[in-house]
């Protein structure tokens, strides 16, 4: 592994720029020695996923759409575009995938129709949850086991619960867990970015579910399936 291999990273003649996932890269974090190495997050804010869509559009429509605003009917509000860069979560290539969905609901909604309609955001965001590709962002090993724990799986244990908020007693009673093995899986959630601590500093942890495309799911009763 590159990033373990200290003897070539710090060799006065060489630069290497290595980029990763964030979830693989928390895997083997504990094994590379970030303090002698620059390990930058690259993070993508909401005005900066809405420059880099407009800029896209411009390009790609011959600067006939310079505000991706000017896709939506007039009825769209500020908070239906909230939750679509909501989903996006803080990636582009996320952002993408909805707009193509958007405007495919769109045109099977009705072929000759100019602007995305309110009632079509809906359907697209449901479609982009179900059918995205989540072992592109949490990848399961080659040699797993059909039976061994995935995200498919805990998606499943997260969907169950009550709020996007829960501690190991929840989960374990939503989900028929042992307690050892409710802590277990939080641990390996944790590890691959779909929960995250909430209260660090409070005796009884709290733990919140990170990815938006599950809050989106569970709040919407929408099963997510491997397909």
């Amino acid at each position: 592994m590159i990033l373990t291999d200290e003897k070539l990273l710090l060799t006065p003649k060489l630069q290497i720029i290595f980029t990763s996932w964030t979830t693989p890269f928390n895997f083997i974090k504990q094994y590379v020695r970030t303090q002698k190495h620059s390990c930058n997050i690259i993070h993508w804010s909401n005005s900066d996923l809405e420059s880099v869509l407009n800029n896209r559009l411009k390009v790609f429509s011959k600067n006939k759409v310079i505000n991706y605003k000017d896709l939506f009917a007039s009825d769209v509000t500020q908070d239906d575009l909230n939750a679509i860069l909501k989903l996006a979560n803080s990636t582009p290539r996320d952002l993408w995938h909805i707009f193509s969905n958007l405007l495919r609901i769109q045109y099977d909604k009705d072929s000759l129709s100019t602007k995305i309609e309110k009632s079509s955001i809906g359907f697209a965001l449901s479609r982009f949850v179900k059918n995205f590709n989540y072992f592109e962002y949490y990848p399961r090993k080659t040699n797993a086991r059909s039976n061994s724990m995935d995200v498919f799986s805990y998606i499943d244990l997260l969907l169950k619960l009550d709020t996007n908020t829960f501690n190991a007693k929840q989960l374990k009673e939503k989900n028929q867990l042992q307690h050892s093995t409710a802590q277990s899986y939080i641990s390996n959630m944790e590890k691959m970015g779909l929960i995250t601590l909430s209260n660090p500093d409070s005796g009884s942890a709290q733990y919140n579910i990170k990815d938006p495309k599950i809050t989106h799911a569970r709040e919407r009763e929408i099963k997510i399936y491997r397909t």
